[in-house]
């Protein structure tokens, strides 16, 4: 039987992940991330899985600013340490707690769940073509601007999405969702 040596490289050395993962809101200014990194180094790790928030970096819809993530990119660089980013974004904990107050604030545009009783809840619906085209967009320039910021490949990976799903409701019983819950299931997926 072959042996099989799987080994995971960056930037085509080997590398071993020790991480630790910093807190939901550990991302947002030097400030805040600096215990992160500071907790990291204790522990002996060399990797920080850190939140990215869409509303820091497309405060107002189609200005980017990635100040922010920036500044957790040089002070990983500073300190050796390899990233892994969180995007929170449409989801997070099954809320919209990280979308844009843009975005938040045009229930219109931007549906929400809604709940069996009829109501509106905290969290963006799935079935709203508005909602996904905005955090596509939103996450494709954040990745450009990893793309052309990163030749060196301190970020390792970025999770989309971060535990995705409805607080508060079993389901989305909105009108596009109701129609999909209603419709036959496909034959292929």
């Amino acid at each position: 039987m072959t042996q099989i040596r799987r080994v995971f490289k960056n930037q085509g050395q080997p590398f071993f992940s020790l991480g630790a993962q910093a807190r939901n809101s550990s991302g947002y200014n030097p400030a805040e991330f600096d215990q992160a990194f500071r907790a990291l180094h204790k522990l002996g790790g060399n990797t920080l899985l850190i939140p990215i928030y869409w509303e820091q970096v497309e405060p107002v819809e189609g200005q980017f600013d990635f100040g922010s993530v920036q500044a957790i990119l040089d002070r990983a660089r500073q300190d050796g340490v390899k990233l892994i980013l969180l995007w929170f974004a449409t989801w997070k904990n099954g809320k919209m707690e990280f979308t844009p107050a843009w975005v938040k604030q045009d229930p219109e545009r931007f549906k929400r769940v809604i709940s069996p009783t009829g109501r509106p809840i905290w969290v963006l619906s799935s079935h709203c073509e508005a909602n996904s085209e905005a955090d596509r967009r939103a996450f494709l320039a954040f990745c450009r601007y990893l793309y052309e910021n990163d030749p060196d490949g301190t970020v390792l990976s970025v999770q989309i999405e971060n535990e995705p799903g409805i607080m508060g409701s079993d389901r989305d019983y909105g009108p596009e969702a109701q129609a999909v819950f209603d419709s036959e299931v496909p034959e292929v997926f």
